[in-house]
């Protein structure tokens, strides 16, 4: 939903514009520069999660007219930090909670509004038999250590169809068949089924290895936001401009006709609009509708 019209001084380089323009994708960031951002633009983003607000909040330092539809009466999507009355200090993530070290736009995003993570990274105790082990006392067997290390190496080669095979079992299962015994797939479910919630029974072999595989050592469970994961949403709706985020606005409709995009939302069907400002006659002129998808939407675990 885009209305433009080019006060461009030269021609950036080819280098210039993949370094400033960003992706056209969505799960990309986007960045700009006075050499490609000299326009008058307009945009509405629907969802006012940390995907949609992170590129509302791009849009508008960039000088675009940006507003915001959120279905919801309140900003944050799946983050959601509850305060308690009894104790203001005390904060519960109902929501996405930690962030992980290779999440690199959560951690610049803190960094840009001045948001302390802390450090939340641990090594576990174990509690057996009423007999407390900490870190370095209890370990899986030998056999079962192997058969782990084993089975990583050999995963990162895998292709779809062991990939898909893979997924057709269940982690407990897969665990037996490389080599746990009975007392490791014990200790594994313990471990494992506080990360994913229930039991590795129920838990697909597939899921499981790209969780432990494909993340940081701490399994993302780096840092946690000092404060709650909404301090950054509140940030976020502070430099966007909250007059710009309208919640309670669920979208009905889309259309994008006669040079521009017109979005119906709201239980009174209320419509919004992005055009061309007025006296705007570049022919180049477009209008674009587009929906944030895990751009900053996966930036924090559970995830």
């Amino acid at each position: 939903m885009v209305g433009t019209r080019s006060t461009e001084t030269r021609t950036p380089t080819r280098r210039e514009f993949l370094k400033t323009a960003g992706f056209a994708a969505i799960g990309a960031p986007l960045v700009f520069s006075p050499y490609v951002q000299r326009r008058a633009y307009s945009c509405i983003i629907v969802g006012a999660g940390l995907a949609g607000l992170t590129a509302a909040n791009i849009l508008k330092q960039a000088h675009w007219n940006v507003t915001v539809l959120e279905a919801r009466q309140r900003t944050g999507g799946r983050v959601f930090s509850f305060g308690f009355k009894e104790n203001p200090d005390l904060i519960c993530e109902l929501g996405g909670e930690w962030v992980g070290d290779s999440h690199e736009r959560m951690k610049a995003l803190c960094q840009d509004f001045g948001i302390t993570l802390r450090d939340h990274r641990f090594e576990a105790s174990l509690m057996r038999d009423g007999v407390v082990k900490r870190p370095g006392q209890w370990d899986f067997s030998p056999q079962a250590k192997t058969a782990f290390e084993k089975f990583r190496k050999t995963f990162h080669g895998y292709g779809t169809k062991e990939r898909l095979r893979l997924d057709r079992y269940d982690w407990w299962t897969w665990l037996e068949e490389i080599g746990f015994t009975e007392d490791d797939l014990l200790l594994r479910d313990l471990q494992d089924s506080t990360d994913f919630g229930e039991t590795i029974r129920m838990v697909s072999a597939y899921t499981a290895a790209t969780e432990y595989f494909e993340s940081s050592p701490a399994n993302e469970m780096d840092f946690k936001i000092e404060g709650g994961n909404s301090r950054l949403v509140n940030a976020l709706s502070v430099s966007i401009g909250n007059d710009s985020i309208l919640t309670g606005m669920p979208v009905a409709n889309i259309k994008q006709r006669g040079g521009k995009v017109t979005v119906t939302a709201g239980y009174a069907g209320g419509k919004h609009q992005a055009e061309r400002r007025q006296g705007n006659r570049d022919s180049r002129w477009q209008n674009f509708y587009c929906r944030c998808l895990y751009l900053y939407g996966a930036g924090t675990n559970a995830g």
